[in-house]
């Protein structure tokens, strides 16, 4: 029986001590540290003990002792020297000694393994990969890396990366973090082995996908081969997620779950520049601006100067237009650029109701000539956001540390942000520090995070259906989702005009006044309409909305049901409810007067404001 249990646990503490050295390197490496210190320690002090008993020469038991704590390292020891001392025929004292030992051959082991049993310890990595949640990385650029290795910082969090190119410098930065690479066909077209090979199983584990590599192409070839295996194997989508670069609105609807056909759980679809804008916004959000009444209604304007209109000052002018719209003030944004007609043809076409509705001046100038320093004096009064947006990481600093010195000049007061695919940076006021964040980091790129908010708010609106958030979040499309995620990125707009913090609004505190609510009403209004438009939607026509309304009143004849939805065409992107806060009330009476229902749409904006108290409850 001793000789089973002798053997068994042994067996276990082995398979542990091989099983570590192929897990985390930072983990790794805090172990073989610790053990290195103890060893040294206690090998000095048990042999020094001994050869201090040995030899009367303190000189000789020195070197002694030296020459057998540095034997241990490569294997060789002295126990039968001192093993006739009185303090070693104490057990415990010889089975130290041995331990001490020990842990010097594992700290060998830890360093020979790295360096000449890769092949191994690979093997090893993806065996463990098997286990906890897992990042799946298609890709192996620098940010792919980077991204990587913050995924890989996470507890109980397996990475796996995907290329049919790694380089030499990206193998051994994936080796160097301990997580796995895989670049044979079953991995970059996926197979069910492959899913197997690295633990992807039935309601097993969460998997998050991240699509990475700079050909688009490509990298949705891949995600849309893995959404196939996924399904064949019958993967739950709700523990599935991925995140791609590529164009949203063709791309996602492909790979999103839907009550008609499968996807992925999660999906966030981006260009790098809309992705940047959004992380300006929610990082710099253009409320922090403006002041706002005790009734929630804004006292100044809405005044910011966008300079640069590549895709990323493109994309910069649709957030502010999305999220620069209170009750009580004016938006106004002026687009420096010396060559904007050449860079955003698309996008005044594409949106050209947008540039009609809103108040977008552009000012043919460079941003490092001396119109951009008159332009901001001409407007210090109002003029309180600048997002540097020309282009390259280093060009904008320039730009940005230039304004700033100007601003602390000339003591006024504005935030001065740079915003590329690299990232955003912020200066909220003269003197304060520059906060920076990355583009590629988990907390920009995470659906799971990202979309929590949205389906609590799509529920909302789905309170009386009966069905889960979850079920809520399937059956909502695309285009519903977007509209979702934009409503809860400016929750917090919400929260600052009745001076709520979003501790209190957990607390459930969010409770507006009569007065407040009919402002937030009216900013809810604002913020809708300016989200359609920034979407290429224009306001439904009369001609439109008769001819709609004679499709409906047909349906109903025939059918008994009439299905049309009168006030909204998504084919055309046409929406009756692009109108002023105050023709809501007739809008909703003409619509009834066909249907014979009880529409109210002020009440509907007013609802939605109301349904954030519930949402922060919920999110608590």
């Amino acid at each position: 029986m001793n000789t089973i249990f002798v053997i068994a646990v042994t067996a276990v503490i082995f398979l542990a001590m091989i099983l570590q050295l192929a897990g985390k390197p930072s983990f790794t490496s805090k172990v073989t540290s610790t053990l290195l210190v103890i060893t040294a320690v206690g090998g000095l002090s048990l042999y020094g003990y001994g050869f201090s008993q040995l030899y009367e020469d303190k000189l000789l038991a020195v070197v002694r002792t030296l020459w057998a704590v540095c034997g241990m390292f490569v294997g060789r020891n002295e126990v039968g020297t001192v093993a006739s001392l009185p303090l070693f025929q104490n057990p415990i004292f010889v089975s130290l000694l041995w331990l001490m030992h020990l842990f010097a051959l594992y700290t060998l082991a830890s360093a020979a393994i790295t360096t000449v049993g890769a092949n191994a310890l690979r093997a090893l990595r993806l065996m463990m990969a098997r286990r906890g949640e897992l990042t799946l990385i298609f890709g192996t650029n620098p940010d792919a890396i980077n991204f990587g290795r913050q995924c890989n910082e996470e507890r109980n969090m397996s990475v796996v990366f995907v290329s049919g190119s790694a380089d030499a410098s990206a193998v051994t930065s994936i080796a160097s973090m301990g997580a796995s690479l895989r670049t044979d066909q079953a991995a970059l077209h996926p197979t069910e082995g492959f899913l197997r090979s690295i633990g992807i199983r039935q309601g097993r584990r969460s998997i998050h996908v991240y699509g990475l590599d700079w050909d688009t192409d490509r990298t949705l070839t891949f995600a849309t081969e893995l959404l196939a295996v996924f399904e064949k194997a019958n993967i739950d989508p709700a523990r599935t997620s991925i995140t791609i670069v590529g164009e949203e609105e063709g791309i996602a609807p492909l790979l999103q779950v839907s009550d008609k056909h499968y996807g992925f759980g999660f999906v966030n679809v981006f260009r790098m520049a809309d992705q940047a804008a959004r992380l300006l916004v929610e990082k710099c959000p253009p409320w922090e601006t403006i002041h706002f009444d005790e009734n929630a209604a804004a006292t100044e304007d809405f005044d910011a100067l966008i300079i640069g209109f590549g895709q990323v000052g493109q994309s910069v002018l649709r957030q502010l237009v999305m999220n620069g719209q209170y009750e009580g003030s004016h938006f106004h944004v002026a687009v420096m650029a010396k060559d904007y007609e050449d860079q955003a043809g698309y996008m005044r076409i594409r949106l050209p109701a947008m540039f009609e509705h809103y108040n977008v001046e552009f000012v043919r100038a460079d941003g490092r000539g001396i119109r951009m320093f008159e332009y901001i004096l001409e407007h210090k009064d109002t003029l309180r956001y600048i997002s540097v947006c020309i282009g390259d990481e280093s060009t904008n600093r320039e730009v940005a540390t230039d304004i700033m010195r100007f601003v602390v000049n000339n003591d006024l007061n504005m935030v001065v942000s740079q915003c590329s695919y690299f990232g955003v940076s912020i200066q909220t006021a003269p003197g304060k520090p520059i906060s920076q964040w990355p583009l590629f980091c988990k907390e920009v790129l995470s659906t799971n995070e990202q979309d929590k908010w949205a389906m609590a708010i799509n529920h909302t609106y789905n309170k009386d259906v009966g069905r889960t958030v979850w079920e809520d979040w399937v059956a909502c499309d695309y285009f519903g989702r977007m509209s979702s995620r934009a409503s809860a990125d400016f929750m917090p707009a919400m929260l600052k005009a009745v001076g709520c913090s979003e501790e209190d609004a957990k607390a459930g505190k969010f409770a507006p006044t009569p007065e407040q609510l009919e402002n937030l009403g009216r900013t809810e209004h604002l913020r809708w309409c300016a989200f359609h438009y920034a979407f290429g939607f224009v306001p439904m026509s009369q001609e439109e909305y008769d001819a709609r309304v004679a499709a409906y009143l047909k349906e109903k004849e025939e059918t008994g049901k009439g299905k049309t939805r009168i006030g909204k065409n998504m084919a055309n992107r046409t929406h009756a409810c692009m109108v002023p806060w105050e023709e809501l009330d007739a809008l909703s009476d003409k619509e009834n007067a066909v249907t014979g229902g009880h529409v109210d749409y002020k009440q509907m904006d007013i609802e939605n404001v109301e349904t954030i108290a519930s949402v922060f409850v919920e999110m608590t």
